[in-house]
């Protein structure tokens, strides 16, 4: 099962891989006890249930998307990303520009 979040991204570099640190949406924030969360919505709504990471959490990007992602970070285009179900979430695959929904930055 995958997750999915609208937003633009921020990128770390540390040795010689890249950690990415999502800014969501409106639609895809919620703040609760004074803390902000990104909401990830499940990829199949119907068979599981959204997921939410504190907004500073860093994310792992494979090789193969870290030059978009640095592109789109340097650009503050808005992505979809996706997300993997396993203990420490991985990006899985970055959608540029994000498809947003009416009504949405």
């Amino acid at each position: 099962m995958d997750y999915v979040t609208q937003g633009t991204v921020q990128v770390e570099f540390s040795g010689t891989t890249i950690d990415v640190m999502i800014n969501p949406v409106q639609e895809f924030t919620v703040r609760y006890r004074d803390k902000d969360y990104t909401v990830f919505m499940a990829d199949e709504p119907k068979e599981e249930g959204p997921k939410a990471f504190e907004k500073a959490h860093k994310f792992k990007a494979p090789k193969n998307l870290e030059r978009p992602l640095i592109d789109a970070a340097s650009k503050s285009i808005a992505v979809e990303i996706k997300i993997d179900s396993s203990k420490a979430p991985k990006i899985v695959s970055v959608k540029i520009p994000a498809t947003l929904r009416s009504g949405t930055v």
